[in-house]
């Protein structure tokens, strides 16, 4: 008789919510690094107002408590070109009820910036960054650069060594100098880049460096 009764009593008390309506996604701004999450409230709030809701990414917890009946979220600082999935469960003063569907979307390829230069140079890439090295003087023109990308660093080189003295003992001439940018926020920019020329001979027969 005792089960009967709480069984019966069972059935008038608040229960956690049911999984929230259909979980879609779509890129975010920018769409390489963010992801746009938008659902509908459960049609069974399980005798309880929805307080907030749980936010899972690839299984794992991004937001464990929303607090928020809002049903749109940004998830932000994603890698570019790569696959997520997310699912979401709602909350009210029961706890925390089912995940809804669980969809899958990739970011976006990260921009690249896109430049031209001038002059004898030669570029390549280290690791994730890339290089561009002058042998000779030029410009630097970034003509595209969407996500805003910063130049945190880069080195002029200085010319080359001054010539050799003559035989009455005259020194050669001197090199050239050298000089170091740093933090540089190049968007949208032309930077021109000059390599300096070797120094002339101080007294008789001497002969310019090379630059």
């Amino acid at each position: 008789m005792s089960m009967l009764l709480s069984v019966v009593a069972g059935q008038g008390g608040i229960k956690v919510p049911g999984a929230p309506g259909t979980l879609s996604l779509s890129a975010g701004s920018p769409a390489h690094s963010v992801i746009d999450l938008s659902w509908s409230a459960p049609s069974d709030d399980g005798g309880a107002t929805i307080s907030g809701y749980r936010i899972k990414k690839d299984g794992v917890v991004l937001v464990a408590d929303t607090s928020s009946t809002g049903t749109t979220y940004s998830a932000t600082g994603l890698t570019a070109s790569t696959s997520y999935n997310f699912n979401v469960a709602a909350i009210n003063e029961k706890g925390t009820g089912a995940d809804g569907n669980t969809p899958s979307l990739s970011t976006a390829a990260d921009p690249a910036v896109a430049w031209t230069a001038t002059g004898g140079y030669t570029s390549g890439t280290s690791g994730s960054y890339s290089w561009i090295r002058w042998t000779s003087s030029g410009s630097f023109t970034i003509t595209s650069n969407t996500t805003g990308k910063t130049f945190t660093q880069y080195i002029v080189a200085g010319g080359g060594g001054g010539a050799g003295g003559d035989d009455r003992g005259n020194g050669g001439g001197g090199g050239g100098g050298a000089r170091e940018l740093t933090g540089q926020s190049m968007a949208n920019t032309t930077h021109t880049i000059t390599i300096g020329a070797g120094g002339a001979g101080s007294t008789y027969n001497g002969v310019a460096g090379s630059g």
